[in-house]
């Protein structure tokens, strides 16, 4: 079903014009199909025109049946942009609620050799006591 104009010339033409021009790429074909309806009369473009506004009309009335059939169906650009509003304003609504961060308690393990996690010494802090060691020897 074509519901452009172009489109159901180019679909009715292009089936012959490819055949007739097997060596042809599809950028080619595409612009030789143009081509030609560009130069093409009015009164065969009207044949074109009628097609297209039939087939149409034929596919709003297919649509509407099956929007019948599933009422709560949407467009997926649609709902993607609601879940994605959805997700803003309850990201909105958390900040607003959530208690405001305590700030984090200062590390045992600092560049003054005080012992971290484990017993170990920061590496700076173990170096200077290495360094010390083997002058003290």
């Amino acid at each position: 079903m074509c519901v452009r104009v172009r489109q159901a010339y180019f679909v009715r033409v292009q089936g012959d014009l490819a055949r007739a021009n097997p060596d042809l790429s599809v950028s080619d074909l595409t612009k030789k199909v143009a081509d030609q309806w560009r130069t093409l009369p009015d009164a065969e473009k009207s044949q074109y025109t009628a097609t297209a506004q039939r087939e149409m009309e034929q596919w709003k009335a297919a649509n509407a049946k099956w929007e019948e059939k599933h009422p709560g169906s949407q467009r997926l650009s649609t709902s993607i942009k609601q879940v994605t509003e959805q997700l803003k304003q309850q990201n909105q609504e958390k900040k607003k609620t959530a208690a405001p961060k305590t700030p984090r308690k200062p590390r045992a393990n600092t560049a003054a050799g005080a012992e971290g996690k484990k017993g170990r010494k920061p590496k700076a802090a173990a170096a200077k006591a290495a360094a010390a060691n083997a002058d003290q020897k």
